[in-house]
């Protein structure tokens, strides 16, 4: 019998669904299952540790020192665990990284606006007419693609034929955030999820949307709130902390009327974090973007190139995704 049965790796396989699951929810959700997973597998290796051997028959022949004649219970309780401690070691500091970064990140956000508390009422001011917004996003779905050496990685995508007569421009940074904006003829509705804000509605006993989130969104854009991508499986909830909207012909970015933020935070729905590079669409932003994520240099001169809407060239695609050995030489 070897020393890891099949069994010993139930607790680790639990332990990572959960805590992957537990990138929907806040903060404290994905801490509390790493923090349970490690007192369970201390439980184990501890019941293990004083677990007393099975006597040994008189028939049997055999003396605990015959490797065959060893009670193996007692040390699959003992692997088990300490399989199940080396498990959330590797999430912990996964997680705490992870929590950095985005700390980091919503603190870069944060201080554009000196400090001042950041909403959709803030966000909607800074956002550009659609059409120069869709150019934006099909930019940065652009940089992504060319910068990035795999799609699955990319945080930025622009879909062109996302259903009947929608354009969709698509942010996911992989870490339970996400936002979609969507153009159609009748207009532009944005919406966003923080998984940290306090308006999700995983934040709440009941999983309801954040009152007056999307009560004035207009009957014409209504319907693509009701698209199955926007909703968690087997939670009957829209998945979204930030709303924002304009019809066609309008003049300014709506968002809902009688909302109330939550108190005691400086981006209480996200969108601050979420819509930086669309509030700070300069070149200068968007390369620093993409140097921190990607974690090599971007030429400013190309981000420029390709944000001002002139074509993907060899040369500028050579620029922004260069050979593997010239970024090596680099220090990249």
């Amino acid at each position: 019998m070897g020393l890891t049965d099949g069994y010993t790796w139930i607790l680790p396989a639990v332990t990572v669904v959960g805590w992957t699951l537990a990138w929907w929810r806040p903060r404290w959700v994905r801490w509390s299952v790493v923090s349970a997973a490690m007192v369970v597998s201390v439980l184990l290796f501890a019941k293990g540790l004083t677990m007393p051997s099975a006597p040994l028959p008189p028939q049997s022949g055999c003396t605990r020192q015959q490797v065959q004649c060893m009670d193996w219970l007692p040390i699959y309780w003992m692997v088990a665990g300490l399989i199940g401690l080396a498990c959330c070691l590797v999430l912990l500091l996964v997680t705490t990284v992870t929590d950095i970064v985005l700390w980091a990140l919503r603190r870069a956000a944060a201080s554009r606006f000196n400090g001042s508390v950041i909403t959709a009422h803030e966000t909607a001011a800074l956002l550009p007419d659609p059409e120069r917004l869709r150019a934006h996003l099909r930019a940065l779905a652009v940089l992504d693609a060319t910068i990035g050496d795999d799609p699955r990685f990319c945080q930025y995508t622009f879909d062109a034929a996302w259903g009947p007569g929608v354009e969709a421009a698509l942010m996911d940074n992989g870490s339970g955030d996400d936002y979609a904006v969507l153009f159609t003829s009748a207009g532009v509705l944005i919406r966003g999820f923080d998984h940290e804000s306090r308006m999700s509605p995983y934040g709440t006993d009941d999983e309801q949307l954040w009152p007056g989130l999307v009560d004035d969104v207009p009957t014409a854009l209504r319907p693509l709130l009701d698209e199955p991508a926007f909703h968690d499986e087997g939670v009957d909830v829209l998945r979204a902390t930030v709303c924002l909207w304009r019809e066609t012909g309008d003049t300014a970015w709506r968002t809902g009327s009688a909302l109330a933020f939550p108190a005691g935070s400086e981006d209480p729905d996200g969108s601050g974090f979420l819509f930086r590079l669309l509030t700070d669409r300069s070149p200068e932003a968007v390369q620093a973007h993409f140097e921190d994520y990607y974690e090599r240099p971007v030429p400013l001169d190309a981000v420029r190139h390709v944000l001002a809407g002139h074509p993907l060239t060899p040369a500028i695609t050579a620029t922004l995704n260069p050979p593997v050995e010239q970024v090596g030489r680099d220090g990249g």
